[in-house]
């Protein structure tokens, strides 16, 4: 008896952690809307690397610091589902500065 009360205590406190994992990815992965400033941008699907023109129905995620744009809702759906393979950091999308020559 005690073995099954164990185990359902067990087994409640590991959905418990992924259930709270769940839940903190997605508050992280809110998808929006883009902008009346950000329609018509030229950007790049970070899942297909395509360049697309970003449209009032375009999937907008902010991740840690960037913002993603989709080009169609599959794609948005592999980035929610492992986002840290798709996104770079914010650094990298920086354009460089070069030194002007004299």
């Amino acid at each position: 008896m005690k073995t099954k009360i164990f185990a359902v205590v067990m087994g409640m406190f590991v959905l418990g952690i992924l259930a709270g994992t769940g839940t903190v990815l997605a508050e992280e992965l809110k998808v929006r809307q883009p902008t009346q400033s950000e329609i018509g941008k030229m950007v790049n699907c970070p899942v297909m690397n395509i360049k697309f023109e970003v449209a009032k129905n375009t999937p907008v995620v902010d991740y840690k610091g960037r913002t993603y744009y989709f080009c169609c809702e599959n794609c948005l759906k592999d980035f929610k589902a492992n986002p840290d393979k798709y996104a770079t950091p914010a650094t990298e999308s920086q354009p460089s500065q070069k030194p002007s020559s004299p």
